[in-house]
Protein backbone atom coordinates (compact mmCIF):
# COMPACT_ATOMS: atom_id res chain seq x y z
CA UNK A 1 0.00 0.00 0.00
CA UNK A 2 1.88 2.91 -1.23
CA UNK A 3 0.70 6.13 1.32
CA UNK A 4 2.29 9.24 1.61
CA UNK A 5 4.13 10.14 4.68
CA UNK A 6 3.87 12.89 7.05
CA UNK A 7 7.16 12.60 9.28
CA UNK A 8 6.52 12.64 12.25
CA UNK A 9 2.79 11.93 12.21
CA UNK A 10 1.38 13.03 15.33
CA UNK A 11 -0.25 10.55 18.38
CA UNK A 12 -3.60 11.09 17.40
CA UNK A 13 -3.12 11.38 13.75
CA UNK A 14 -1.03 8.18 13.74
CA UNK A 15 -3.64 6.10 16.07
CA UNK A 16 -6.02 7.17 13.43
CA UNK A 17 -4.36 6.50 10.25
CA UNK A 18 -3.50 2.99 11.65
CA UNK A 19 -7.55 2.55 12.84
CA UNK A 20 -8.32 3.10 9.08
CA UNK A 21 -5.40 1.05 7.19
CA UNK A 22 -6.52 -2.16 9.59
CA UNK A 23 -10.00 -1.77 7.49
CA UNK A 24 -8.34 -1.60 4.54
CA UNK A 25 -9.37 1.47 3.13
CA UNK A 26 -6.57 3.31 0.38
CA UNK A 27 -5.65 6.79 0.04
CA UNK A 28 -6.57 6.69 -3.31
CA UNK A 29 -10.15 5.58 -2.50
CA UNK A 30 -12.76 8.55 -3.10
CA UNK A 31 -15.40 9.43 -0.47
CA UNK A 32 -18.10 8.33 -0.81
CA UNK A 33 -20.42 8.44 1.98
CA UNK A 34 -24.32 7.63 1.59
CA UNK A 35 -27.01 10.45 2.50
CA UNK A 36 -29.31 9.53 5.26
CA UNK A 37 -32.18 11.78 6.52
CA UNK A 38 -31.20 12.75 9.78
CA UNK A 39 -32.88 14.69 12.69
CA UNK A 40 -34.30 18.02 12.15
CA UNK A 41 -35.80 18.42 15.49
CA UNK A 42 -33.44 17.28 17.94
CA UNK A 43 -31.47 18.44 21.15
CA UNK A 44 -28.26 19.16 18.91
CA UNK A 45 -29.24 20.90 16.22
CA UNK A 46 -32.01 23.22 18.39
CA UNK A 47 -29.01 24.17 20.73
CA UNK A 48 -26.48 24.67 17.64
CA UNK A 49 -28.58 26.46 15.51
CA UNK A 50 -28.90 29.67 17.20
CA UNK A 51 -24.54 29.99 17.29
CA UNK A 52 -24.29 28.35 13.34
CA UNK A 53 -26.47 31.36 12.77
CA UNK A 54 -24.56 33.92 14.66
CA UNK A 55 -21.25 32.26 13.08
CA UNK A 56 -22.41 32.01 9.84
CA UNK A 57 -23.08 35.56 9.56
CA UNK A 58 -19.73 36.40 10.41
CA UNK A 59 -18.01 34.00 8.36
CA UNK A 60 -19.97 35.36 5.59
CA UNK A 61 -17.48 36.12 2.10
CA UNK A 62 -14.53 33.45 3.81
CA UNK A 63 -13.20 30.46 2.32
CA UNK A 64 -14.66 29.05 6.00
CA UNK A 65 -17.09 26.56 6.29
CA UNK A 66 -18.94 25.06 9.57
CA UNK A 67 -20.29 21.52 10.22
CA UNK A 68 -22.01 19.94 12.62
CA UNK A 69 -22.39 16.24 13.13
CA UNK A 70 -24.03 14.14 15.42
CA UNK A 71 -22.42 10.95 17.12
CA UNK A 72 -22.66 8.96 14.36
CA UNK A 73 -20.89 11.22 12.45
CA UNK A 74 -23.80 11.92 10.17
CA UNK A 75 -23.74 15.87 9.36
CA UNK A 76 -26.99 17.47 10.53
CA UNK A 77 -26.06 20.86 9.14
CA UNK A 78 -23.26 22.64 6.56
CA UNK A 79 -22.43 26.62 6.77
CA UNK A 80 -20.61 27.59 4.10
CA UNK A 81 -18.56 31.93 3.86
CA UNK A 82 -18.37 31.28 -0.38
CA UNK A 83 -20.79 29.00 -2.46
CA UNK A 84 -17.42 27.62 -4.26
CA UNK A 85 -16.49 25.96 -0.96
CA UNK A 86 -19.85 24.29 -0.89
CA UNK A 87 -19.10 22.66 -4.52
CA UNK A 88 -15.28 21.81 -3.31
CA UNK A 89 -16.41 19.84 -0.12
CA UNK A 90 -19.80 18.25 -1.94
CA UNK A 91 -16.61 16.40 -4.27
CA UNK A 92 -16.05 14.87 -0.96
CA UNK A 93 -19.25 13.55 0.12
CA UNK A 94 -19.62 16.15 2.61
CA UNK A 95 -23.42 16.91 2.28
CA UNK A 96 -26.70 16.97 4.38
CA UNK A 97 -26.65 13.55 5.79
CA UNK A 98 -23.37 12.31 4.82
CA UNK A 99 -21.92 9.84 7.34
CA UNK A 100 -18.20 10.61 7.98
CA UNK A 101 -16.73 7.23 9.49
CA UNK A 102 -12.80 6.94 9.59
CA UNK A 103 -13.58 3.41 7.44
CA UNK A 104 -15.36 5.52 5.07
CA UNK A 105 -13.86 8.83 5.24
CA UNK A 106 -10.39 8.23 7.02
CA UNK A 107 -8.60 10.66 9.11
CA UNK A 108 -10.48 13.86 8.81
CA UNK A 109 -11.88 16.08 11.93
CA UNK A 110 -14.91 14.94 12.62
CA UNK A 111 -14.85 11.10 12.36
CA UNK A 112 -11.18 11.13 14.11
CA UNK A 113 -12.41 13.61 17.08
CA UNK A 114 -15.12 10.84 17.69
CA UNK A 115 -12.98 8.07 17.79
CA UNK A 116 -9.98 10.10 19.97
CA UNK A 117 -13.02 11.43 22.08
CA UNK A 118 -11.34 15.02 22.28
CA UNK A 119 -10.67 18.17 19.90
CA UNK A 120 -8.53 16.91 16.75
CA UNK A 121 -7.26 19.66 14.14
CA UNK A 122 -5.74 17.61 10.75
CA UNK A 123 -4.06 19.56 8.45
CA UNK A 124 -3.40 18.38 4.75
CA UNK A 125 -1.27 15.52 4.50
CA UNK A 126 -2.24 14.31 8.05
CA UNK A 127 -6.02 13.53 5.95
CA UNK A 128 -5.46 9.88 5.19
CA UNK A 129 -7.49 10.47 1.76
CA UNK A 130 -5.45 11.81 -0.65
CA UNK A 131 -8.62 14.08 -2.08
CA UNK A 132 -8.76 16.02 1.45
CA UNK A 133 -5.57 17.10 2.08
CA UNK A 134 -5.99 20.30 0.36
CA UNK A 135 -7.90 21.10 3.36
CA UNK A 136 -7.79 21.75 7.11
CA UNK A 137 -10.22 21.04 9.64
CA UNK A 138 -10.16 21.49 13.12
CA UNK A 139 -13.26 19.45 15.45
CA UNK A 140 -14.10 20.05 18.95
CA UNK A 141 -16.50 17.63 20.62
CA UNK A 142 -20.25 18.27 22.18
CA UNK A 143 -20.80 16.18 25.03
CA UNK A 144 -24.07 15.23 26.82
CA UNK A 145 -24.90 18.01 29.90
CA UNK A 146 -26.29 14.90 31.57
CA UNK A 147 -24.36 11.61 30.66
CA UNK A 148 -21.26 13.37 29.62
CA UNK A 149 -21.25 11.40 26.43
CA UNK A 150 -20.46 12.96 23.08
CA UNK A 151 -23.24 13.91 21.23
CA UNK A 152 -21.84 15.41 18.30
CA UNK A 153 -18.92 17.28 16.46
CA UNK A 154 -18.59 21.07 15.78
CA UNK A 155 -16.03 21.19 12.55
CA UNK A 156 -14.17 24.44 10.94
CA UNK A 157 -13.02 23.49 7.46
CA UNK A 158 -11.08 25.64 5.15
CA UNK A 159 -8.43 25.35 2.60
CA UNK A 160 -4.76 25.05 3.94
CA UNK A 161 -3.40 28.04 2.53
CA UNK A 162 -5.90 30.18 4.69
CA UNK A 163 -5.27 27.80 8.12
CA UNK A 164 -4.02 29.39 11.08
CA UNK A 165 -3.52 29.24 14.75
CA UNK A 166 -6.84 31.37 15.71
CA UNK A 167 -8.94 28.50 14.18
CA UNK A 168 -8.75 26.54 17.73
CA UNK A 169 -10.11 28.74 19.78
CA UNK A 170 -12.55 29.69 17.88
CA UNK A 171 -14.30 26.34 17.86
CA UNK A 172 -13.71 25.74 21.03
CA UNK A 173 -16.13 29.07 22.09
CA UNK A 174 -18.59 28.20 19.84
CA UNK A 175 -18.66 24.71 21.15
CA UNK A 176 -18.93 26.09 24.54
CA UNK A 177 -21.70 28.32 23.80
CA UNK A 178 -23.55 24.91 21.68
CA UNK A 179 -22.55 23.36 25.04
CA UNK A 180 -24.47 25.13 27.16
CA UNK A 181 -27.42 25.66 25.40
CA UNK A 182 -27.72 21.77 25.37
CA UNK A 183 -27.31 22.14 29.25
CA UNK A 184 -30.14 25.21 29.26
CA UNK A 185 -32.59 22.42 27.13
CA UNK A 186 -31.75 19.36 29.19
CA UNK A 187 -32.04 21.79 32.61
CA UNK A 188 -34.91 23.84 31.36
CA UNK A 189 -37.80 22.02 31.88
CA UNK A 190 -36.85 20.33 35.01
CA UNK A 191 -36.21 23.44 36.43
CA UNK A 192 -39.66 24.48 35.20
CA UNK A 193 -41.28 21.76 36.85
CA UNK A 194 -39.65 22.76 40.49
CA UNK A 195 -40.40 26.27 40.71
CA UNK A 196 -44.19 25.04 39.77
CA UNK A 197 -43.62 22.52 42.55
CA UNK A 198 -41.78 24.71 44.99
CA UNK A 199 -44.60 27.34 44.83
CA UNK A 200 -47.58 24.89 45.34
CA UNK A 201 -46.50 23.52 47.96
CA UNK A 202 -46.04 26.14 49.39
CA UNK A 203 -49.27 27.39 49.40
CA UNK A 204 -50.96 23.87 50.26
CA UNK A 205 -49.72 21.81 52.85
CA UNK A 206 -51.41 18.34 51.08
CA UNK A 207 -49.61 15.45 49.37
CA UNK A 208 -47.98 16.90 46.22
CA UNK A 209 -46.44 14.63 43.17
CA UNK A 210 -44.64 16.24 39.77
CA UNK A 211 -43.58 13.91 36.82
CA UNK A 212 -40.94 15.11 34.52
CA UNK A 213 -39.34 12.92 31.57
CA UNK A 214 -36.97 11.58 34.09
CA UNK A 215 -37.83 12.98 37.53
CA UNK A 216 -40.25 12.62 39.91
CA UNK A 217 -40.45 14.90 42.48
CA UNK A 218 -42.98 14.47 46.08
CA UNK A 219 -43.64 16.44 49.04
CA UNK A 220 -43.17 14.43 52.74
CA UNK A 221 -47.36 14.27 52.89
CA UNK A 222 -47.56 12.57 49.71
CA UNK A 223 -44.25 10.43 50.36
CA UNK A 224 -46.37 9.05 53.62
CA UNK A 225 -49.74 8.50 51.05
CA UNK A 226 -48.62 6.48 48.36
CA UNK A 227 -46.34 3.26 48.09
CA UNK A 228 -44.21 2.59 45.05
CA UNK A 229 -47.36 0.96 43.25
CA UNK A 230 -49.38 4.15 43.43
CA UNK A 231 -46.83 6.14 42.38
CA UNK A 232 -46.24 4.50 39.39
CA UNK A 233 -50.48 3.96 38.80
CA UNK A 234 -50.15 7.98 38.80
CA UNK A 235 -47.49 8.61 36.49
CA UNK A 236 -49.34 6.22 33.63
CA UNK A 237 -51.97 8.25 34.58
CA UNK A 238 -50.48 11.34 33.86
CA UNK A 239 -48.71 10.23 30.63
CA UNK A 240 -52.14 8.92 29.46
CA UNK A 241 -53.75 13.02 29.74
CA UNK A 242 -55.23 14.58 26.41
CA UNK A 243 -55.79 17.36 27.72
CA UNK A 244 -54.29 20.68 29.73
CA UNK A 245 -56.22 19.77 33.07
CA UNK A 246 -57.68 16.52 34.26
CA UNK A 247 -59.40 15.34 37.69
CA UNK A 248 -59.26 11.75 38.09
CA UNK A 249 -60.38 9.79 40.85
CA UNK A 250 -57.89 6.51 42.38
CA UNK A 251 -57.95 3.83 44.68
CA UNK A 252 -54.88 3.24 46.94
CA UNK A 253 -52.98 -0.11 47.19
CA UNK A 254 -53.83 0.17 51.10
CA UNK A 255 -57.32 0.07 50.22
CA UNK A 256 -58.08 4.21 50.67
CA UNK A 257 -59.19 5.95 47.53
CA UNK A 258 -57.92 10.00 46.57
CA UNK A 259 -58.92 12.12 44.13
CA UNK A 260 -55.90 13.45 41.51
CA UNK A 261 -55.71 16.94 40.03
CA UNK A 262 -53.36 17.09 37.44
CA UNK A 263 -52.20 20.28 35.77
CA UNK A 264 -49.86 20.14 32.25
CA UNK A 265 -46.97 22.42 32.94
CA UNK A 266 -44.03 22.69 30.58
CA UNK A 267 -41.36 20.46 31.61
CA UNK A 268 -44.07 17.76 33.26
CA UNK A 269 -47.21 17.07 35.22
CA UNK A 270 -48.12 18.58 38.08
CA UNK A 271 -50.65 16.17 40.65
CA UNK A 272 -52.12 17.63 43.83
CA UNK A 273 -53.84 14.86 45.77
CA UNK A 274 -56.93 15.17 47.75
CA UNK A 275 -57.75 11.75 50.40
CA UNK A 276 -61.62 11.14 49.52
CA UNK A 277 -61.45 9.62 53.11
CA UNK A 278 -59.13 9.43 55.36
CA UNK A 279 -57.50 6.25 56.97
CA UNK A 280 -56.63 5.37 60.08
CA UNK A 281 -53.38 5.74 61.41
CA UNK A 282 -51.49 2.15 60.51
CA UNK A 283 -48.19 2.22 60.16
CA UNK A 284 -47.12 2.05 56.93
CA UNK A 285 -44.74 -1.03 56.98
CA UNK A 286 -47.52 -3.06 58.27
CA UNK A 287 -50.44 -2.12 55.63
CA UNK A 288 -52.11 -4.67 54.24
CA UNK A 289 -52.46 -4.57 50.37
CA UNK A 290 -56.14 -5.45 49.79
CA UNK A 291 -56.86 -9.23 48.55
CA UNK A 292 -59.21 -7.58 45.68
CA UNK A 293 -56.40 -5.36 44.06
CA UNK A 294 -55.26 -8.85 42.43
CA UNK A 295 -58.75 -8.85 40.77
CA UNK A 296 -58.67 -6.81 37.73
CA UNK A 297 -62.26 -7.95 37.10
CA UNK A 298 -63.67 -6.50 40.48
CA UNK A 299 -65.20 -3.23 38.62
CA UNK A 300 -67.39 -5.87 37.04
CA UNK A 301 -68.11 -7.68 39.75
CA UNK A 302 -71.38 -5.54 40.47
CA UNK A 303 -72.23 -6.24 36.81
CA UNK A 304 -72.05 -10.58 37.77
CA UNK A 305 -74.04 -10.07 40.44
CA UNK A 306 -76.90 -8.44 38.33
CA UNK A 307 -76.87 -11.00 35.36
CA UNK A 308 -76.89 -14.26 37.13
CA UNK A 309 -79.63 -15.27 36.11
CA UNK A 310 -79.38 -14.03 32.16
CA UNK A 311 -77.52 -14.79 29.24
CA UNK A 312 -74.31 -12.82 28.78
CA UNK A 313 -72.06 -12.85 26.00
CA UNK A 314 -68.41 -12.19 27.11
CA UNK A 315 -66.17 -10.31 24.67
CA UNK A 316 -62.62 -9.24 25.15
CA UNK A 317 -59.03 -10.22 23.86
CA UNK A 318 -56.93 -12.86 24.49
CA UNK A 319 -55.88 -13.09 28.04
CA UNK A 320 -58.34 -10.55 29.44
CA UNK A 321 -60.19 -13.17 31.65
CA UNK A 322 -63.79 -14.21 29.44
CA UNK A 323 -63.44 -18.15 30.83
CA UNK A 324 -63.22 -17.00 34.47
CA UNK A 325 -65.84 -14.17 34.26
CA UNK A 326 -68.39 -16.41 32.26
CA UNK A 327 -67.38 -19.30 35.24
CA UNK A 328 -68.63 -16.42 38.24
CA UNK A 329 -71.70 -16.09 36.08
CA UNK A 330 -72.30 -19.45 35.53
CA UNK A 331 -72.27 -19.55 39.17
CA UNK A 332 -72.39 -22.90 41.42
CA UNK A 333 -75.21 -24.16 39.85
CA UNK A 334 -73.02 -26.06 37.28
CA UNK A 335 -72.94 -25.40 33.29
CA UNK A 336 -72.27 -27.91 30.66
CA UNK A 337 -68.95 -26.62 28.82
CA UNK A 338 -68.80 -26.43 24.98
CA UNK A 339 -66.06 -25.29 23.03
CA UNK A 340 -66.97 -23.34 19.90
CA UNK A 341 -63.90 -24.40 18.18
CA UNK A 342 -64.45 -28.36 18.40
CA UNK A 343 -68.10 -28.37 18.57
CA UNK A 344 -70.47 -30.65 16.61
CA UNK A 345 -73.60 -31.43 15.99
CA UNK A 346 -74.25 -34.41 18.38
CA UNK A 347 -72.54 -32.21 20.63
CA UNK A 348 -74.77 -29.34 20.80
CA UNK A 349 -77.68 -31.42 20.93
CA UNK A 350 -76.38 -33.65 23.66
CA UNK A 351 -75.02 -30.31 25.94
CA UNK A 352 -78.75 -28.38 25.54
CA UNK A 353 -80.59 -32.09 26.61
CA UNK A 354 -78.58 -32.42 29.59
CA UNK A 355 -77.61 -29.03 30.63
CA UNK A 356 -78.65 -28.25 34.21
CA UNK A 357 -80.05 -24.73 33.09
CA UNK A 358 -76.50 -23.44 31.95
CA UNK A 359 -74.64 -23.87 28.78
CA UNK A 360 -71.11 -22.36 29.00
CA UNK A 361 -70.29 -21.63 25.18
CA UNK A 362 -66.57 -20.73 24.88
CA UNK A 363 -65.21 -19.42 21.64
CA UNK A 364 -68.43 -18.72 20.15
CA UNK A 365 -66.52 -16.93 17.59
CA UNK A 366 -65.13 -19.99 16.29
CA UNK A 367 -68.56 -22.13 16.27
CA UNK A 368 -68.85 -23.23 12.76
CA UNK A 369 -71.25 -20.80 11.17
CA UNK A 370 -73.34 -23.54 9.55
CA UNK A 371 -73.97 -24.73 13.45
CA UNK A 372 -75.10 -21.42 14.58
CA UNK A 373 -78.88 -22.18 13.06
CA UNK A 374 -79.14 -25.00 15.41
CA UNK A 375 -77.78 -24.14 18.41
CA UNK A 376 -80.35 -21.24 18.10
CA UNK A 377 -83.28 -24.19 17.63
CA UNK A 378 -81.88 -26.10 20.45
CA UNK A 379 -81.45 -23.41 22.97
CA UNK A 380 -85.06 -23.48 24.40
CA UNK A 381 -85.16 -22.29 27.80
CA UNK A 382 -81.35 -22.84 29.15
CA UNK A 383 -79.52 -20.14 29.92
CA UNK A 384 -76.29 -19.28 27.43
CA UNK A 385 -73.34 -17.83 28.10
CA UNK A 386 -71.05 -17.13 26.13
CA UNK A 387 -67.35 -15.96 25.32
CA UNK A 388 -66.03 -14.49 22.40
CA UNK A 389 -63.45 -12.19 20.94
CA UNK A 390 -63.41 -8.33 20.71
CA UNK A 391 -65.14 -7.95 17.82
CA UNK A 392 -68.30 -10.14 16.90
CA UNK A 393 -68.72 -10.94 13.34
CA UNK A 394 -72.42 -10.77 11.19
CA UNK A 395 -72.24 -13.87 9.67
CA UNK A 396 -72.96 -14.95 13.42
CA UNK A 397 -75.49 -12.18 13.87
CA UNK A 398 -78.26 -14.66 14.94
CA UNK A 399 -75.88 -16.30 18.13
CA UNK A 400 -74.79 -13.20 20.06
CA UNK A 401 -78.63 -12.38 19.71
CA UNK A 402 -79.10 -15.26 21.81
CA UNK A 403 -77.52 -13.48 24.63
CA UNK A 404 -79.17 -9.90 25.64
CA UNK A 405 -76.63 -8.81 27.81
CA UNK A 406 -72.85 -8.06 26.75
CA UNK A 407 -70.01 -7.64 29.15
CA UNK A 408 -66.78 -6.21 26.84
CA UNK A 409 -63.65 -7.25 29.56
CA UNK A 410 -61.09 -4.16 29.67
CA UNK A 411 -57.39 -5.36 28.13
CA UNK A 412 -54.61 -4.00 30.66
CA UNK A 413 -53.03 -1.59 28.08
CA UNK A 414 -56.68 0.78 28.47
CA UNK A 415 -55.85 1.36 32.01
CA UNK A 416 -52.32 1.43 32.28
CA UNK A 417 -52.53 2.92 35.75
CA UNK A 418 -54.42 -0.21 37.86
CA UNK A 419 -51.31 -2.43 36.14
CA UNK A 420 -48.95 -1.46 38.98
CA UNK A 421 -51.39 -2.27 42.20
CA UNK A 422 -52.67 -5.27 39.98
CA UNK A 423 -49.13 -6.82 39.56
CA UNK A 424 -48.05 -5.95 43.20
CA UNK A 425 -50.96 -8.10 44.51
CA UNK A 426 -49.99 -10.93 42.13
CA UNK A 427 -46.47 -11.17 43.14
CA UNK A 428 -47.29 -10.59 47.01
CA UNK A 429 -49.59 -14.14 46.28
CA UNK A 430 -46.82 -15.49 44.50
CA UNK A 431 -44.21 -14.79 47.12
CA UNK A 432 -46.31 -15.26 50.05
CA UNK A 433 -45.78 -11.41 50.87
CA UNK A 434 -42.30 -12.09 50.74
CA UNK A 435 -41.15 -9.63 47.50
CA UNK A 436 -42.17 -6.54 46.12
CA UNK A 437 -41.32 -4.56 42.75
CA UNK A 438 -39.47 -1.27 42.93
CA UNK A 439 -41.16 1.95 41.97
CA UNK A 440 -38.80 1.65 38.48
CA UNK A 441 -40.09 -2.02 37.90
CA UNK A 442 -43.73 -1.05 38.41
CA UNK A 443 -43.05 1.67 35.85
CA UNK A 444 -41.84 -0.22 33.33
CA UNK A 445 -44.97 -2.47 34.04
CA UNK A 446 -47.38 -0.11 33.67
CA UNK A 447 -45.66 1.44 30.53
CA UNK A 448 -45.47 -2.28 28.42
CA UNK A 449 -48.18 -3.11 25.80
CA UNK A 450 -49.49 -6.69 27.39
CA UNK A 451 -50.61 -8.28 24.00
CA UNK A 452 -51.65 -11.44 25.80
CA UNK A 453 -53.21 -9.48 29.20
CA UNK A 454 -53.55 -10.73 32.32
CA UNK A 455 -52.48 -14.36 30.95
CA UNK A 456 -48.94 -12.39 29.87
CA UNK A 457 -48.67 -10.66 33.24
CA UNK A 458 -48.80 -13.80 35.34
CA UNK A 459 -46.26 -15.31 32.85
CA UNK A 460 -43.84 -12.90 34.09
CA UNK A 461 -45.34 -12.50 37.75
CA UNK A 462 -44.30 -16.20 38.04
CA UNK A 463 -41.28 -15.64 35.98
CA UNK A 464 -40.46 -13.42 38.90
CA UNK A 465 -41.53 -15.02 41.73
CA UNK A 466 -39.09 -18.28 40.62
CA UNK A 467 -36.13 -16.60 40.47
CA UNK A 468 -36.02 -13.82 43.22
CA UNK A 469 -38.79 -14.98 46.16
CA UNK A 470 -37.89 -12.18 48.26
CA UNK A 471 -36.64 -8.75 48.89
CA UNK A 472 -36.80 -5.96 46.10
CA UNK A 473 -37.46 -7.01 42.87
CA UNK A 474 -35.90 -4.35 39.77
CA UNK A 475 -36.21 -3.33 36.55
CA UNK A 476 -32.80 -6.21 36.06
CA UNK A 477 -35.36 -8.62 37.77
CA UNK A 478 -37.73 -9.17 34.66
CA UNK A 479 -37.39 -11.20 31.89
CA UNK A 480 -35.63 -10.53 29.15
CA UNK A 481 -37.15 -8.15 26.75
CA UNK A 482 -39.53 -6.63 29.16
CA UNK A 483 -37.02 -4.33 30.41
CA UNK A 484 -37.05 -0.40 29.46
CA UNK A 485 -35.10 0.75 26.57
CA UNK A 486 -32.24 3.47 27.00
CA UNK A 487 -34.47 6.07 25.74
CA UNK A 488 -37.15 6.80 24.09
CA UNK A 489 -40.72 7.71 25.75
CA UNK A 490 -42.86 5.50 27.92
CA UNK A 491 -45.83 4.62 26.01
CA UNK A 492 -49.40 5.16 26.80
CA UNK A 493 -52.42 6.20 25.16
CA UNK A 494 -51.48 9.01 22.63
CA UNK A 495 -48.52 7.01 22.08
CA UNK A 496 -49.84 3.70 21.00
CA UNK A 497 -52.64 6.05 18.98
CA UNK A 498 -49.73 7.96 16.52
CA UNK A 499 -47.95 4.39 16.58
CA UNK A 500 -50.84 2.65 15.08
CA UNK A 501 -51.40 5.92 12.56
CA UNK A 502 -48.24 5.60 11.33
CA UNK A 503 -48.29 1.80 10.63
CA UNK A 504 -51.38 1.76 9.15
CA UNK A 505 -50.43 4.45 6.64
CA UNK A 506 -47.77 2.29 5.50
CA UNK A 507 -49.41 -0.87 5.31
CA UNK A 508 -51.90 1.43 3.34
CA UNK A 509 -49.02 2.24 1.18
CA UNK A 510 -47.49 -0.97 0.85
CA UNK A 511 -44.24 0.29 2.90
CA UNK A 512 -43.77 3.39 0.64
CA UNK A 513 -42.79 5.87 3.05
CA UNK A 514 -42.64 8.56 1.12
CA UNK A 515 -46.16 7.92 0.33
CA UNK A 516 -46.95 7.17 3.86
CA UNK A 517 -45.66 10.63 4.62
CA UNK A 518 -47.87 12.45 2.32
CA UNK A 519 -50.67 10.63 3.43
CA UNK A 520 -49.68 11.58 7.18
CA UNK A 521 -49.52 15.17 6.19
CA UNK A 522 -45.71 15.40 7.59
CA UNK A 523 -42.07 15.21 6.43
CA UNK A 524 -40.30 12.39 4.85
CA UNK A 525 -37.29 13.36 7.45
CA UNK A 526 -40.18 13.83 10.52
CA UNK A 527 -41.86 9.83 9.50
CA UNK A 528 -38.13 8.87 10.25
CA UNK A 529 -37.69 10.56 13.14
CA UNK A 530 -40.81 8.87 14.22
CA UNK A 531 -40.20 5.44 13.00
CA UNK A 532 -37.20 5.59 15.49
CA UNK A 533 -38.97 7.64 19.00
CA UNK A 534 -42.06 5.00 18.39
CA UNK A 535 -39.48 2.15 17.71
CA UNK A 536 -41.34 0.78 14.41
CA UNK A 537 -39.62 -1.48 12.04
CA UNK A 538 -40.40 -0.77 8.28
CA UNK A 539 -41.41 -3.57 6.16
CA UNK A 540 -39.52 -1.92 3.63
Amino acid sequence: MNIERVAPLRPEIARSWQRVQAVGLSPAAPAEPVPVDVDSDGALLRAATPVLDDAADKLRDTAFALVLADHRGRLTDLRFGIPSLAGRMERLGAVLGATFSEDTTGTNSIATTLEEGRPVAVAGAEHYLASFRDFACYGAPLRSPTTGRIVGVLDLTCSILDAGSLLRPYVDRLARDIDERLRDDANGPNHRLLRAFEATNRRSAGPLVAFGAEVTLANRAAADLLRPADQAALRALSEDMVGRAEQRSVELVTGGSIVVRMDRLDGGVLLAVQPAERPAPIPRARRPVPADSADWHRPLRPELERYRDSSVLVAGEAGTGRSTVAAALAGNGGAVLIDGAEATPAELDTAFAEAPGTVLLEHADMLPVRLVPRLARLRGTSRVIMTCGPAADLERASLWALCPVRLTLTPLRAERYRIPALAEARLREATGGRARFTLGALRVLAAAEWPGNLAELDGVIDYVAARRGSGDVTEADLPPGRRRPESGPVEGTLWQAERDAIVRALRDCAGNKVHAAERLGISRTALYRRLRVLRIEPTR
